[in-house]
């Protein structure tokens, strides 16, 4: 087996998506496929298994730069917004003062690009992100997954009364497993340096792809109880997203947010069964059967 040399920079190893990815690349280390795992952190603390722990001071350039002496590739699980920006531009020019050669930045989800609902600051300051970051020399990698299926299926759509909120149960939508977002990840972190050049601006991929109709029908299957798809207003979505896009929410921002969601799902442009790069990753992929039944109990 050949061990790989590469040193992978984790930022936000302990999050929701940062925690599964840390673990996952910690098995490629194992397997030969990295040479060192290091977390980075915004707070003094040390993270367990890590090769390294580093504090990054954003407030300190020089040290940054410093601190990312001897880094050939940086994972970011750490979602760019407004408030985070002016912090992920400061890392992006260190990068480039140093040797990194691939960074995969915090964009897993929908491709916000092919919806007409990316009016949002989120939205926003990912696609100002990206174009900062693909001035520089190292390599920037997109990966768009859909929704995570762990959200989908808990937070989207309701588990306990199985009562689905839904603007069209026709359009099918890409979810991917946090399980095979992370292995994908990891994969991607592993590629040889020679071949870092030639990997794709922009990868799409997910576990499974249906209808909102067809998924209900899995569950119902799993759950033996029926899933009811319960028809909303678009009216009223399109007035959360109205207030998502100005900032002036009233109530719950999830709300906002997960009217979005389901403004941007009901296009169709969550719909990854055709153009998808899963065939790119060796990942036994999660179907929603296989989820559903991992989480349903007779």
């Amino acid at each position: 087996m050949t061990i790989s040399n590469s040193t992978v920079l984790i930022i936000g190893p302990t999050g929701f998506v940062g925690q599964r990815i840390f673990n996952k690349l910690l098995i490629a280390k194992e397997n030969g496929k990295l040479g060192r795992v290091v977390a980075g952190v915004n707070r003094p603390t040390t993270i367990a298994n890590a090769d390294e722990t580093i504090h990054l001071d954003y407030n300190d350039e020089q040290n940054l730069m410093q601190q990312l002496q001897g880094i050939d590739v940086v994972v970011s699980a750490v979602s760019i917004t407004p408030e985070t920006s002016a912090s992920a531009d400061k890392l992006l020019a260190a990068m480039a003062s140093t040797n990194v050669k691939l960074y995969i930045p915090s964009e897993f989800g929908v491709d916000y690009h092919k919806t007409q609902f990316n009016k949002i600051s989120v939205f926003e300051a990912k696609q100002r992100h990206r174009e900062h970051a693909r001035q520089f020399d190292f390599k920037t990698v997109s990966l768009y997954n859909g929704i995570i299926m762990e959200f989908t299926f808990g937070k989207l759509f309701d588990m306990k009364q199985l009562e689905w909120k839904v603007l069209s149960s026709k359009e099918r939508v890409a979810v991917t497993s946090l399980n095979d977002l992370s292995s994908v990840v990891a994969l991607l972190a592993a590629t040889p340096f020679e071949h870092i050049g030639a990997l794709k601006d922009e990868i799409y991929i997910c576990s499974d792809c249906k209808t909102i109709h067809d998924y209900a029908k899995i569950f119902e299957e799993k759950t033996k109880q029926p899933v009811v798809l319960v028809d909303q207003k678009r009216d009223e979505y399109l007035e959360k997203y109205e207030q998502f896009k100005s900032g002036k929410i009233q109530g719950d921002p999830t709300d906002a947010f997960k009217a979005t969601m389901h403004l941007i799902a009901s296009e169709g442009s969550i719909d990854f069964s055709v153009h998808n790069d899963d065939k790119m990753f060796d990942v036994p992929w999660t179907s929603v059967e296989q989820y559903a039944a991992s989480i349903c109990h007779d």
